[in-house]
């Protein structure tokens, strides 16, 4: 969990008084939402999982915090508007920054909307045997399905294990709700070539 974070996991050091920003009490559980802000605490000394009323009741926060509320039923979540125009009004087909990239968009692709330097990105590199590899941001939650797939002619794709390979999203940590994920072609090129891939964000 800390690996390459510059704020210590619940770790307080000469730096930085992680205890005392957090305002953490021991065996504290902090529950975080989507976009990373404080949904919850649940103190395991107050409340012992041997206990499974308290089990339970942690398993509803953690749902509750994933639940993700959208009142205005645009596919663009309350939290994600509220947190960029203050309000419920944009609408998923807005391009209130410019950039050629619709607010649904910016919101699969962990992108700012009111940032025109902000954009949807894929990057890319090979690994070191050889094999094509694409990274991207996404958002963390569930609304989207991300499909990332390969092809050797741009005509036919393949998604399956047997084709493209990768890990589980790495979530950021960083308050954007953000992750990041690298896919790369299941097979050395020394045995077939795959020259393409693409990921898709399907609802």
């Amino acid at each position: 969990m800390t690996a390459e974070r510059t704020l210590p996991w619940l770790q307080t050091v000469p730096q930085t008084n992680v205890w005392q920003q957090w305002k953490v009490t021991f065996r504290d559980v902090r529950v975080l939402d989507a976009s990373n802000r404080l949904f919850g605490v649940y103190n395991l000394t107050q409340h012992d999982l041997s206990f499974v009323e308290n089990r339970d009741a942690l398993k509803s926060m953690l749902i509750a915090a994933a639940f993700i509320t959208d009142a205005d039923a645009d596919g663009l979540p309350d939290h994600w508007e509220l947190k960029y125009f203050g309000n419920l009004a944009a609408k998923p087909t807005d391009d209130p920054d410019g950039d050629g990239f619709t607010n649904l968009m910016e919101f699969a692709w962990g992108a700012d909307p009111t940032d025109p330097k902000s954009k949807p990105v894929l990057d890319f590199g090979i690994t070191r045997d050889g094999r094509f590899n694409v990274g991207y941001y996404r958002w963390s939650g569930g609304v989207f399905k991300y499909l990332m797939e390969a092809s050797k002619d741009c005509r036919t794709w393949d998604g399956t294990a047997a084709s493209v390979r990768y890990g589980p999203p790495a979530n950021l940590y960083d308050g954007t709700g953000r992750a990041r994920v690298v896919f790369y072609t299941a097979k050395s090129p020394k045995t077939e070539l795959l020259n393409f891939l693409r990921v898709k964000a399907i609802r």
